[in-house]
Order: C-alpha cells, then structure tokens, then sequence
C-alpha cells in the first residue's frame, strides 16, 4: 500500500490561512493555531487531537453565523424578532439563507464566502505524497480561477514505458468497435445471412483482442512502476547498510 500511494495527489480546503493580516476576529491564522495550542494539556500532541486541524473551519462558521444573523436582524419585518425563527417560516429562512450567500469576511481559514447553494467557497490545497508525508505542491483559488504552484513534485510515471499508452488506447478503441459491432444487425442496416458466421466470430475476437490489449498494457504499467519503487527502496537500504558498516569500521566493534 505504501508504495502504491507514493507520489499520488490529493486535494483539500485550506484549514488555515496564512496571510500575516489580522483577520475579522483581530487574529492571524497563526495567532489562532498558538491559542488554541495553548488551551490544550502539555502533554497532548496537536496532530493527535481530533478536530484540531478543523478547528479554524468552525471559528469561521461561527463568525459566518453571527454575520449572518446581524444581517438578518436588520432586514426583518417591523415586529418580527430573530428569537421567533422556526423551520416553517419560510420568510425568515429566506432573509436567513440570502444573507448567509452575501457574507464574506476574512477569517481564520482564509476569506470566507458562500455559493448559491449556501456552500463554503475555499482555496483548494494541493499535495503530493513523499515518502511517506504528504508534502504541499500549492494552491488554486476557484473564485479568481490562480493557481499557486510550488514545483516541488515528483513524478514516476512518466517512466513507465509510454508505449504502453498507445496499447491502452488500441485495446479501448477494439473493445468499443466490438460493442458496435454486437448491435448488429439492427433496424435500417441489413446483412446477409452468409455474413453472419463472420460477424459472430468477429465480436468475439475483437472483443477478447481489445480487453488482452487493454488489462496488458495496464498491468505492465503497474508491474513497471512496482518495479522501480522496489529498486528505489533497494538502493537506500543499501546505502542505510553501508552507513551502518561504516559507523562500525570508524568507532570499532
């Protein structure tokens, strides 16, 4: 499985902003990491504390709810109050949801804004797996459509035979034609009979060549590229080997 997942790329929201800016609460992304640290025991491990990395999220939502319902306070009808809200009145909830859509802020996680749909829009956090640890490659903003890129990836699979592509999409091209060819005959195209024999054996061989094709080309692939993580793993146990043996001979058993 390790090897299977190296140099693969995930994507999440950003939970933690980084701009040194004092954001709508008169903290930084930072300033609020070092508090909320500071409340936890001396003993206990960040990285270990569920909901930690979250917690910046649900800073931000509680400030987008106190937005929202300040806004919402505002635009009630003469006499309505904010206390009388229940999930049938479907005038508040309709004040309630435009504002929650028109809130924006600078928070903890980042800037702050919702869709249409009443969902959160964030910056989008791409990493990439390095031996083991999931290393940041950069970041792209949807609402300014930027992508910010690092250039710090690696990448295997390029190495993989490419000539193996060419395969994939022989094999894929067969196994389509083959589906064509098992529609027929059909309304408005005709065959004559004598034709049949061929074409029940040609479904056959198309289909079997295009799947061989296909499932080859990407096993080889896969097999390849096992190979080179192994000979990689290979040659730094070796170098750790050498290491130690040197250790050795320079301090004496």
């Amino acid at each position: 499985m390790v090897e299977a997942a190296q140099y693969h790329f995930t994507t999440e929201s950003v939970m933690l902003s980084r701009d040194e800016n004092a954001t709508i609460s008169g903290m930084t992304g930072r300033e609020f990491q070092a508090r909320l640290t500071a409340m936890l025991s001396p003993d206990s491990d960040p990285a270990n504390t569920g909901g930690f990395p979250e917690a910046p999220l649900a800073y931000d939502a509680v400030w987008a709810l106190a937005l929202a319902f300040n806004c919402t306070l505002n635009r009630l009808p003469l006499g309505v109050r904010l206390e009388q809200f229940t999930y049938d009145n479907q005038m508040m909830a309709d004040i309630l949801f435009e504002c929650v859509k028109n809130t924006l802020f600078k928070g903890v996680s980042g800037r702050v804004m919702f869709s249409d749909s009443g969902d959160r829009i964030a910056r989008t956090q791409i990493e990439q797996m390095q031996n083991g640890k999931y290393v940041v490659m950069g970041f792209y903003d949807t609402t300014t459509q930027e992508l910010e890129w690092y250039n710090k990836e690696q990448w295997i699979i390029v190495q993989s035979q490419p000539q193996c592509n060419n395969i994939l999409i022989t094999g894929c091209s067969l196994c389509i034609a083959a589906l064509f060819l098992m529609g027929l005959p059909s309304e408005g195209i005709a065959l004559p009979q004598s034709a049949f024999s061929i074409l029940c054996h040609s479904r056959i061989s198309i289909l079997m060549i295009g799947f061989t094709f296909a499932y080859g080309s990407m096993f080889a692939k896969v097999w390849i590229v096992h190979r080179m993580s192994a000979s990689e793993n290979q040659q730094l146990a070796s170098r750790q080997k050498d290491e130690v043996r040197n250790r050795h001979r320079a301090f004496g058993p």
